[in-house]
Parts: C-alpha cells; structure tokens; sequence
C-alpha cells in the first residue's frame, strides 16, 4: 500500500471492506450458536445451556439432573446461524445419549 492510499482497517482489527452480509443482517451482528436439547421418554425437549451440559460431563460435583436419575436420555446439540437472538438457519444437529445414576449425575461408568 503507498503512503497516499487510505487502509481500509480502521483500527479495530476488522477489515471494513468485507462483505457485510458476511457479518451482518439489517444491522444485526451474525454468529453461530450452539443449543442443547434433552430429550426425554414422552420426547419433549428441555434445553439447557452449554455451560450445564458441560458441567455434567466434567462430574462437576455440584451438578446434577434429578429428573432423570437412572435413566439414559437422548441428548442433541443443535449450532444454529443466528442474527441478534434470532435463529436464522440450522447448520448442523449431533445426536448422544447420556446415562444418569441415581443422583442426577453423568454415569462415570458409562
């Protein structure tokens, strides 16, 4: 670049030539997002926050599901494109089951 052209970076570690539809709908910043679903027997949904799901599978001793204790239950984990709050497509769903003890907490056998 010569000294008289311009940088199109204004300082902020973003290119602001990029195409904005990359980056934004109407204004609103884009991303991609991950949602949990517990699915249980009557196959309603629950969803928890990746934060719980976490916890769970690292035997976070403090975190438990009471609900399901003794049970195996159907887990999917769904990363969403979304615009602000609002979900604008699916981009890919995985699916795994999880088996409780009979405190609410992942099995460490299983």
């Amino acid at each position: 670049m010569g000294p008289d052209e311009k940088s199109s970076n204004s300082g902020n570690g973003r290119n602001e030539d990029r195409d904005s539809d990359s980056f934004s709908k109407e204004g609103l910043t884009m991303g991609i997002g991950c949602r949990v679903f517990l699915v249980d027997d009557n196959d309603s949904l629950q969803r928890i926050s990746t934060e719980r799901l976490n916890r769970l599978l690292y035997f976070h001793r403090k975190e438990s599901l009471p609900q399901y204790a003794g049970k195996r239950v159907r887990c999917a984990m769904v990363f969403v494109e979304v615009a602000g709050r609002q979900v604008l497509s699916i981009r890919n769903a995985d699916y795994f089951l999880l088996t409780f003890d009979d405190k609410g907490r992942i099995d460490k056998k299983e």
